[in-house]
C-alpha cells in the first residue's frame, strides 16, 4: 500500500480491538532530523515521499546489486540459473501433480510414490526359484536367489509397539516363498520343522494372493498352442505371453530408498551421511502424543527460544526448580516434559515418561554460584542496564551467552531428538546480590505466549495457588484443526490476495533469500532500550504525523510505534540504492483471544498459535515518509486482516500449504520480521518472592519490588544464518521502559543508533 493512502482513523474505530495500554501523551515532539544524512526530499508530482539522490539518480534493484558484485558474467549466469531452476521446478510440479491427479494400479491409495515406467516383459520359467528337489528350498543357494528379487531390508521394518508399514508387493513375494517352503517341508524325506502357525499362515497367503491377483487384473493374452508341452515346464503356453509390467528395478530402488529413510525414522538420515547419529531406543512405558501441525513446520524446527531475567535478589534456586517441575508433572502440562522424537513418517511427537525421575526429569536444571557481586563478574557486568531517561544501545546477549546458558545447552532440534533431554531447560546463576534465571526450549514446544503461560503457572505453584493453574488444552488433539475445518478460505483479507507465494514463486523467493544470505550484508545483533518518556514522545509524534488532533486522534499502540520507527531507521540506508524495492513488514499475532468461538481464553494451549499480519510498501516510501504514517499502516493492517473470520481463513490457507509460506508482493521483496512479546507482560507476571533468600541490593533498582525482575531479555543459544532483518520487541519493564533486540545489517544498526541519539 502507499503510505499516503492511509485514511484518517478515528479512535472509535479501534474500541473493539485488543490494544496495548497506551502511555500518557506528551506534546514534546521527536526530532525530525533523524536520518538527515541521507538526502531525501519530497516530490509530490512523483510518488509521495520519493527520494532524490545526490548521485546520478539511477536505481539499483536487489538483483542488480548482487550481480554488480560478480560482474556481467555472473548476472548472465544468475539469470540462466534462475530460468533453469524455474523450468525444472515447473516440470517437477507438473509431474507431481500429474502422478497424484489419478491413482495408478498397484500404487498407494493416497497417491504416494512416483509414477513408475513400464515395459513389455515376456515371462520365463526359472528353476532357480522353484527347484525340483524340495530339500533345495531350504538351501542357501535358493534363499540367496529369492533374495535377489527382494529389495534391501525386504521392504519392511518392524519395531516393538510401533505401527509399521510394508509394501503389498514384498508381502506377496513373502507369501509365495513361504507357501513353497511349507509344501516342500511336507514332502517325504524332507527333515524340516514347520512353524506352529503354518496352516493358518498358508491359508492367509492363499486368500491374500487371491485378492492381489484380482486387484492387478492382468489381462495380457497368453497363446496356448495345441503343440504346447503339457508339463507346466518352460514349454507350457502360459510362458508365451507378453505383459505390461512396471520397471522392477525402479520399484525395488524406490522401496530401498524409503526403507533407508525409515530406519529409526527420518531422524537417522544423519547416519546415512556418516554422522552416525540415531535416536535413543523408545522406552516402552512412555506415553506418545503428537506434536501439532504448525509446531512441525520446518522453520520452527530450526529454532530454540530462550530468555533471561535478572533479579536484584538472591533467589533459592532449588525452590524455583521444584515449583517448575511440579507444574510440568501435572495432567496435560506433562506434554512439555516429553522427549522429542521423529516418527517413521518424519513428524515430531512427544514421548512422555510414565514417571519423571532424577534420571529422566521433567525439566533439566543447572545452578551455578559466584561468590561475588554481579557487577564484579567479567561477563555479568556486560548485561544491559536501563539508562535513566535516555535511549541507549547495547551489545547483544550473545556476548554473555556462556554465562546465561552452560555448555551442552541444546542449540538445534538434533540436540533433543538424538538425546533424552527434556524440552525445558532451567538455568540459575547466583551472585551475592543478584540472580539470573534463564530458560530455553525448542520453538516446537510453543510460541512466547506458552512461555508466559508456563511462568504464570510457575508463579501459582510458588505461591501455593495450585487450584489457580490453568487447564491444559491440546494435549493430543490439535485445537486449530477444528478452526481450519470450519474456516472458509474465501474470507482471507483482500490485501493478501495474490501475495501468498506458492510453487515456482515460492522457490524463486527462496533463491533470492539465499542470494541475500550469500552476497548480502552480514547481520549483527544489538539490544535497544527506550525509556518511557521517549516512548510517549514517539507516540505523540506518530499521532502528529497522522494529522489528527483532539478527540479524533487515532489509536496507535506502542508496538505500532516501535515497529514503524525501527523499520524506518533500518531501511533508510538500504533505500539509497534501491528505493523502489518492495518491502514487507510482518508482525506475529497471537490467535488466543482472537478466535473466541473456537479457543477458550482461560485455557493453556501448549503449542504455537501465531499467525502474521502484513504491511506492504517500498524501501523508499518507508525511509522518507514520516514514521507516524508507517505506524498507521501497521494499525490499518491489524484492522483489515485480523477479524476472527479473516484470521481463521488465513490460518487454513497456511495450514494447507504446510505451515511455511512467505507473503510478499514480489519474490525479491525484503522481509522485515517483527515479534512483539509485550503481550506476555513478563516483568509484571513474574513474582518469585516466595523464593527470595536475600533481598540483595535494592537501592540500585527502580520500580521493582522484592522478587520482581529488573531485566528481561530474549536470548539465543545459536545464531542461525536464516535470522535476517529480524526484530524482537521484548516488552515493557515495571517502569514503562521498552526493550528490543535486533538482527540487522551494520548500516541499518548504525542508522538506528544515530536515530536513538536524536530522540
Amino acid at each position: 500500500m502507499s503510505l499516503s493512502s492511509i485514511p484518517n482513523m478515528s479512535k472509535k474505530a479501534y474500541e473493539s480491538l485488543d490494544q496495548e495500554d497506551p502511555l500518557s501523551s506528551s506534546h514534546t515532539k521527536v526530532d525530525r532530523s533523524v536520518g538527515s544524512r541521507y538526502d531525501y526530499s519530497h516530490d509530490e508530482k512523483d510518488v509521495p515521499y520519493w527520494p532524490k539522490f545526490q548521485n546520478d539518480g539511477s536505481l539499483t534493484s536487489r538483483t542488480e546489486k548482487y550481480g554488480a558484485r560478480l560482474g556481467s558474467f555472473a548476472r548472465v549466469a544468475n539469470t540462466v540459473l534462475l530460468v533453469v531452476i524455474a523450468g525444472l521446478l515447473a516440470a517437477l510440479l507438473w509431474r507431481d501433480g500429474r502422478s497424484r491427479a489419478s491413482l495408478q494400479v498397484g500404487g498407494d491409495f493416497g497417491g504416494a510414490g512416483p509414477q513408475f515406467s513400464t515395459k513389455i516383459t515376456k515371462w520365463d520359467a526359472d528353476e532357480a526359484y522353484v527347484p525340483k528337489d524340495p530339500n533345495e528350498f531350504f538351501s542357501k543357494k535358493t534363499i540367496d536367489q529369492w533374495n535377489t528379487i527382494m529389495p534391501a531390508g525386504n521392504g519392511w521394518r518392524q519395531e516393538e509397539n510401533i505401527t509399521f508399514f510394508t509394501t503389498s508387493m514384498t508381502h506377496q513375494l513373502h507369501c509365495v516363498f513361504m507357501m513353497a517352503r511349507m509344501y516342500a517341508a511336507l514332502q517325504p524325506g524332507v527333515n524340516q520343522t514347520l512353524p506352529e502357525d503354518y496352516q493358518s499362515h498358508y491359508l492367509h497367503c492363499v486368500d491374500y494372493l487371491r485378492q492381489a491377483i484380482m486387484c492387478a487384473g492382468d489381462v495380457a493374452m497368453e497363446p496356448h498352442s495345441p503343440t504346447d508341452a503339457d508339463d507346466n515346464g518352460p514349454g507350457d503356453g502360459s510362458w508365451a505371453g507378453y505383459h505390461v509390467c512396471k520397471d522392477y528395478s525402479q520399484v525395488t530402488n524406490y522401496i530401498e530408498v524409503q526403507s533407508r529413510l525409515a530406519t529409526n525414522s527420518i531422524a537417522n538420515m544423519a547416519g546415512l551421511f556418516g554422522f552416525g547419529k540415531s535416536q535413543p531406543r523408545r522406552v516402552s512405558t512412555d506415553h506418545v502424543v503428537p506434536i501439532h501441525h504448525f509446531d512441525n513446520s520446518e522453520v520452527l524446527r530450526r529454532l530454540v527460544v530462550g530468555w533471561t531475567t535478572r533479579f536484584d535478589d538472591v533467589l533459592d534456586a532449588n525452590v524455583l526448580y521444584q515449583a517448575l517441575e511440579e507444574l510440568i508433572r501435572r495432567d496435560g502440562w506433562c506434554k512439555m516434559g516429553g522427549r522429542l522424537r521423529l516418527n517413521s513418517m518424519g513428524r515430531l511427537e512427544s514421548h512422555i515418561p510414565a514417571e519423571f525421575t532424577s534420571s529422566r526429569p521433567a525439566v533439566r536444571f543447572s545452578h551455578t554460584v559466584f561468590e561475588m557481586a554481579i557487577d564484579e563478574h567479567p561477563l555479568a557486568c556486560k548485561l544491559p542496564k536501563a539508562t535513566s531517561n535516555n535511549p541507549s544501545f547495547h551489545p547483544s546477549t550473545a556476548d554473555v551467552i556462556k554465562l546465561l546458558h552452560p555448555t551442552g545447552t541444546p542449540t538445534c532440534l538434533g540436540d533433543y531428538i538424538y538425546t533424552d533431554e527434556p524440552q525445558l531447560h532451567l538455568y540459575v546463576v547466583s551472585f551475592n546480590n543478584a540472580t539470573l534465571v534463564s530458560m530455553t526450549a525448542p520453538h516446537v514446544l510453543g510460541d512466547i505466549m506458552v512461555h508466559a503461560g508456563i511462568i504464570n503457572g510457575w508463579v501459582d505453584m510458588l505461591h501455593g495457588r495450585k487450584d489457580k493453574v490453568r487447564r491444559f488444552e491440546g494435549f493430543k488433539e490439535d485445537p486449530l484443526a477444528e478452526v481450519v475445518k470450519r474456516a472458509n478460505t474465501s474470507e482471507v483479507a483482500g490485501i493478501l490476495e495474490g501475495k501468498i507465494l506458492k510453487g515456482v514463486w515460492y522457490v524463486l523467493f527462496v533463491v533470492y533469500f539465499v542470494l541475500d544470505m550469500l552476497l548480502g550484508p552480514k547481520m549483527e545483533t544489538r539490544t535497544l532500550y527506550f525509556p518511557a518518556a521517549t516512548i510517549a514522545k514517539m507516540r505523540e509524534q506518530a499521532l502528529d504525523d497522522l494529522g489528527q488532533k483532539g478527540d479524533d486522534k487515532p489509536f496507535v499502540s506502542t508496538g505500532d510505534v516501535l515497529t514503524a520507527w525501527i523499520s524506518k531507521m533500518a531501511v533508510t540506508p538500504m533505500a539509497v540504492k534501491a528505493p523502489r524495492q518492495d518491502l514487507t513488514i510482518l508482525n506475529a499475532i497471537n490467535l488466543r483471544g482472537r478466535l473466541p468461538s473456537s479457543l477458550d481464553p482461560d485455557a493453556m494451549y501448549g503449542q504455537n498459535m501465531v499467525m502474521t499480519y502484513f504491511a506492504f510498501t517500498t524501501l523508499g516510501e518507508a525511509a522518507t515518509a514520516p514514521f507516524g504514517m508507517l505506524a498507521g499502516a501497521m494499525r490499518q493492517a491489524i484492522v483489515e486482516q485480523t477479524s476472527e473470520k479473516e484470521l481463521a481463513a488465513f490460518t487454513k490457507v497456511i495450514w494447507e500449504l504446510g505451515g511455511d509460506r512467505p507473503v510478499c508482493p514480489s519474490v525479491s521483496s525484503y522481509l522485515f520480521c517483527f515479534s512483539n512479546w509485550a503481550k506476555g507482560r513478563f516483568h509484571h507476571i513474574m513474582d518469585f518472592s516466595p523464593a527470595v533468600a536475600n533481598k540483595g541490593n535494592r537501592a540500585a533498582t527502580t520500580g521493582s519490588a522484592s522478587g520482581k525482575p529488573v531485566l528481561f531479555l530474549s536470548t539465543t543459544t545459536a545464531m542461525t544464518p536464516m535470522a535476517r532483518y529480524w526484530v524482537n520487541i521484548v516488552g515493557e519493564d515495571l517502569a514503562g521502559n521498552y526493550w528490543a533486540a535486533v538482527i540487522l545489517p551494520r548500516a541499518s544498526i548504525a542508522a538506528i543508533e544515530d536515530g536513538m541519539r536524536r530522540l
